[in-house]
């Protein structure tokens, strides 16, 4: 009850009231309530439209981001840069751009998010009341607020959760919901080691014809963008990764302590994915690789710290992980969310969620049977 109550005044709060000023320490709440109420404001989103839009009626796909805002009444907001994202995530923009007012557009894409997030939470054996209630109570996380406004990472999530959840059952499904995710970025193909790994071949053979498939579609819309992000993709994203203020974790682990911290930080990470492989633990062998999908990218921002969720949850079993994901939330959720002051954030919240999957991590002697993978329990409702 106390759950429900927590979530309907969240949705009050954002929805109704939108109290958050436009301000660098809430700037996540604020995004993501105008987002929720189709209010006009400054949006990394229709870079997304662009690329749709350039699917469909043909144009360039990644202009210079500056330049191509000002037609989508963001005079003021000038990157100097292209997207980042590959062609096949705009295939699933593609019916947003149906709408002729693009905050309309924006609107959807924010609800559509919240309902992601649910989905993935309850994809991880979560309760469909609890993961809708979670979901929305995610809105007090600034990251994921983020994401649901102005990015693609929230489905990322629900893709990377449901192909968890069907990998055996209907391992098709599986291959295909993370062929989903890694048409809005590529990290989300890391998963695909749990499929080789545990020779689940139906669910790989899956994921390699479904990205085939996105990329055919892309292909025949519009062939051009694909050359054009070939092309024009290494400059900007080498210009991306040089700024001071990514937040990739291995970019500001080689930055602040060069060649050691990384290795270290990669070892215990490898050290990680071993044990829930040789222990059978599938719950967290994924959970392990999401981490590496955002350790890995040369590229970061605080709102790709979303498909950690997947982590959260897991810990959220064990009462030392429920401490580590209360660190994870405060340490996240109050920083400023842009800017040099958060870039290293991503970087320790990595390190705490790891030294919470080290605390929790079982015994090889506790190995599962090869047939007896181990469920994730469902989370009992606070105050049912």
């Amino acid at each position: 009850m106390l759950l429900r109550l927590a979530a309907l005044l969240t949705l009050f709060l954002f929805v109704v009231i939108a109290p958050f000023p436009d301000d660098p320490t809430t700037v996540g709440w604020h995004a993501v309530s105008d987002a929720l109420r189709g209010v006009p404001h400054m949006n990394e989103f229709a870079q997304d439209l662009i690329g749709a839009r350039a699917l469909l009626d043909g144009g360039p796909a990644y202009p210079i981001l500056g330049e191509a805002f000002p037609a989508y009444g963001m005079a003021d907001f000038r990157p100097d840069h292209t997207t980042t994202h590959p062609p096949t995530a705009f295939l699933l923009v593609l019916p947003l751009t149906l709408f002729e007012n693009w905050y309309q557009a924006v609107q959807v894409w924010a609800w559509l998010g919240l309902v992601f997030l649910a989905v993935g939470i309850w994809a991880l054996d979560v309760r469909w009341d609890i993961a809708v209630c979670v979901a929305i109570l995610c809105l007090w996380w600034q990251p994921a607020a983020l994401a649901l406004s102005v990015q693609l990472t929230a489905p990322m999530f629900t893709g990377a959760a449901l192909a968890y959840r069907w990998r055996e059952r209907l391992p098709y499904a599986a291959g295909a919901a993370l062929a989903l995710a890694t048409f809005l970025k590529l990290s989300p193909a890391l998963f695909a080691i749990a499929f080789l790994v545990r020779r689940q071949w139906r669910a790989l053979l899956s994921f390699i014809a479904a990205c085939g498939i996105g990329v055919l579609a892309v292909l025949a819309l519009n062939a051009s963008t694909v050359v054009e992000y070939i092309t024009v993709q290494p400059a900007s994203a080498l210009a991306i990764t040089a700024r001071s203020d990514n937040a990739s974790p291995l970019h500001n682990l080689l930055r602040t302590g060069g060649v050691p911290a990384m290795v270290g930080f990669l070892c215990l990470l490898v050290y990680l994915i071993a044990n829930a492989w040789k222990t059978r633990r599938d719950e967290r062998l994924w959970a392990a690789l999401s981490i590496a999908s955002l350790v890995l990218l040369p590229i970061a921002w605080m709102y790709s710290l979303v498909p950690l969720l997947f982590v959260m949850v897991v810990l959220w079993r064990h009462n030392i992980g429920r401490w580590c994901v209360a660190a994870t939330l405060l340490v996240s959720g109050f920083a400023p969310q842009f800017g040099e002051a958060p870039r290293l954030i991503p970087t320790l919240v990595c390190a705490i969620l790891m030294a919470g999957m080290l605390a929790t991590r079982p015994k090889i002697a506790d190995a599962l049977p090869q047939k007896a993978q181990e469920a994730i329990p469902a989370i009992p409702a606070s105050g049912d």
